[in-house]
């Protein structure tokens, strides 16, 4: 954890103090009230008093230079000339003497620039954001909110009023002072106790930089594409330096042809076998010490791990996937003739716990029954559109969720025809849709913004997605999981503990069987 006390903030740039007079002049234009003047040069001259070189008060403690800390009353804060300096501090960076450190901008909730702002005719450009806000489907007032607050602190820290000078490497300094900022210990001074309430500032912060980099990457301003970091993990200890240079490498070259999620897998499989590592065996450093005896004492120890998420013991499937991992690593890496690797394969498709067969499961035409209406009452079209194109379609989840906004056509004779995105196949299907997941489609083209497209992560393309909503493309969770829980709650279709027994596989399995029952060869039911 960063220490408060550890923290000393450097002026990003030249800063000075503004002269009385210049101040004087500022707030002449905007009231003639005699005592509110006189309350705000006095404020200035304590703070100039006490910090005569700004240089000084930029490298004083972070809690002093807030001034009023969590709980604290107006009337008594810990540092009263900080508090009672902040109109200055505001001035001095609307008119270019100093900028500002990103702690003491995410220290403060809330800073009066939109006033000194609004006296001098400026906005900074948030006007046009949130109308191109609302344009993709955002509340006004919530866009309102977090575009202000993203762009004041970007602007208190570079002195720029130009939103359009925005770019990807400030929205990622942004975000990596938020990061940073979340790990201080003394996070309590200025947001109360409370490591739960410490985790909502970061993730609303992070939300709000997060609207303004989806507007801004849709107006063509940046090229990196908005990704939300909820669940930003701390880093990791290096426990084996030389095991865990060859993983980086390893998932950087796999990283090249795997997609995301392959590469995630992996690194979890590695990072969790090396940590065991550390444990059983503390005096292995290399991969090339290591011994197929300690990979299958390691396949023993999982019995015994529970999992992250769960806390249970890991299912088989998540045992045999982990290993199977495993094994795949070593043989890459044998036969690429890598140093610090065994110079033979140590696991092989044998010595991978076995599952039972299991055959798959369609849904009986009596559950159908119960399900689609239930379907077809989802209020939200994205998620109505995406079960019925599952249902009617027999398409993968993913696969469904990449289709791109113009997927659909008609044949000749005028029958829906779909273009399935390439999905595990590595291929692009055409087929007939019926015309319920057909209407359901059309709906959401009729409705859909003038927004950029996404790179693929198959095909490296720029596409317009069908299920994009709020500029960004839905997740699985959303589309499938979610509406699946809220159908089978209302079908009746759950297990004891309230768990859907519908999946979105089981659309899949359901569409093959009725293919196999009409006389369609295999061929077109593995596709």
């Amino acid at each position: 954890m960063t220490m408060g006390r550890q923290q000393r903030a450097q002026p990003l740039s030249s800063c000075q103090h503004a002269s009385a007079a210049a101040y004087a002049t500022d707030i002449r234009g905007y009231t003639q009230n005699a005592r509110q003047i006189r309350h705000l040069l006095g404020f200035r001259a304590r703070f100039v008093r006490r910090y005569p070189d700004l240089g000084d008060w930029f490298g004083g403690p972070l809690a002093e230079r807030v001034g009023r800390l969590y709980g604290e009353e107006r009337e008594q804060p810990t540092c009263r000339v900080s508090y009672e300096a902040r109109p200055y501090l505001m001035f001095l960076a609307l008119h270019g003497y100093a900028q500002f450190d990103w702690d003491w901008l995410l220290a403060v909730p809330r800073l009066s620039i939109w006033n000194l702002l609004d006296r001098v005719g400026q906005d900074l450009g948030t006007i046009e954001l949130i109308e191109e806000a609302v344009g993709l489907g955002y509340a006004r007032e919530g866009a309102t909110q977090a575009l202000q607050w993203a762009v004041s602190r970007v602007f208190l820290h570079t002195s720029n009023p130009h939103v359009e000078s925005i770019d990807d490497a400030q929205l990622t300094l942004l975000s990596e002072a938020i990061c940073q900022f979340g790990e201080r210990s003394d996070l309590a001074l200025f947001f109360g106790p409370g490591e739960p309430s410490h985790k909502e500032i970061a993730r609303r912060y992070q939300s709000n930089l997060h609207l303004l980099h989806v507007i801004l990457y849709h107006r063509g301003q940046v090229s990196k594409e908005p990704r939300r970091f909820l669940n930003q993990r701390n880093p990791r200890p290096v426990l084996k330096s030389r095991m865990e240079a060859v993983v980086a490498h390893y998932l950087t070259a796999r990283g090249l042809t795997d997609r995301p999620s392959t590469i995630g897998g992996l690194d979890l499989a590695l990072r969790q076998f090396i940590g065991w590592l550390a444990q059983a065996y503390p005096a292995v450093e290399s991969f090339a010490e290591v011994t197929r005896e300690q990979l299958m004492e390691f396949a023993e120890a999982m019995n015994t791990m529970l999992g992250a998420r769960t806390k249970r013991p890991l299912a088989t499937l998540t045992k045999r996937g982990r290993l199977s991992r495993l094994s795949v690593f070593f043989q890459d890496v044998a036969t690429w003739g890598w140093n610090e690797v065994p110079d033979r394969p140590l696991l092989g498709s044998g010595d991978l716990p076995k599952i039972p067969a299991r055959v798959p499961r369609y849904i009986p035409e009596d559950e159908l029954a119960r399900l689609m209406p239930a379907i077809r009452s989802l209020p939200c079209p994205y998620q109505r559109a995406a079960l019925l194109i599952a249902r009617w379609s027999g398409a993968r989840r993913e696969e469904i969720r990449r289709l791109a906004l113009d997927c659909l056509d008609s044949y000749a004779d005028g029958t829906p025809r779909l273009r399935t995105a390439a999905g595990k196949t590595k291929r692009e299907r055409i087929g007939p849709l019926n015309e319920e997941a057909a209407a359901a489609i059309r709906a959401l083209q009729a409705d859909r913004k003038a927004e950029r497209g996404f790179r693929d992560t198959q095909t490296g393309m720029v596409t317009r997605y069908l299920f994009v909503r709020h500029g960004q493309l839905i997740s699985l969770q959303y589309l499938f999981d979610s509406s699946l829980q809220t159908v089978c709650t209302a079908a009746g279709l759950t297990t004891a503990d309230g768990k859907p027994t519908i999946s979105a596989h089981r659309f899949r399995h359901t569409v093959g069987t009725q293919l196999a029952e009409r006389g369609a060869k295999l061929r077109t039911i593995m596709n």
